[in-house]
């Protein structure tokens, strides 16, 4: 689209950069500090944990995800989730570290 097009003309190159960088903030905020990664992903990191427990031992575990025989599990979340879950992890998108194998 041409420059004035987007955002009714008002929206360029360095104000949506700047834009982009508080909703970057934003989203580290509410998803990435610590308090708020732990309560959201510790659920679904205990499952996580539970299957790959269940995998490795070949039995049930109770809160795992799928049976002891699956080769394979999907799990699939929201950018939240993932925010939520590499917090916790200690991994950051700079990290250049796709998510998408958990």
């Amino acid at each position: 689209m041409a420059e004035e097009e987007v955002g009714w003309g008002r929206v360029n190159e360095t104000n949506l950069r700047e834009m982009m960088s508080l909703h970057v903030a934003y989203s580290d905020l509410l998803r990435r500090t610590t308090y708020i990664a732990r309560v959201q992903a510790s659920n679904l990191l205990s499952h996580i944990l539970k299957t790959m427990e269940q995998a490795i031992a070949g039995r049930a575990v109770p809160g795992a995800l799928g049976k002891p025989s699956d080769r394979v599990v999907v799990i699939v979340g929201h950018d939240t989730n993932l925010s939520n879950v590499s917090a916790m992890l200690g991994l950051h998108p700079r990290d250049n570290i796709h998510l998408g194998g958990i």
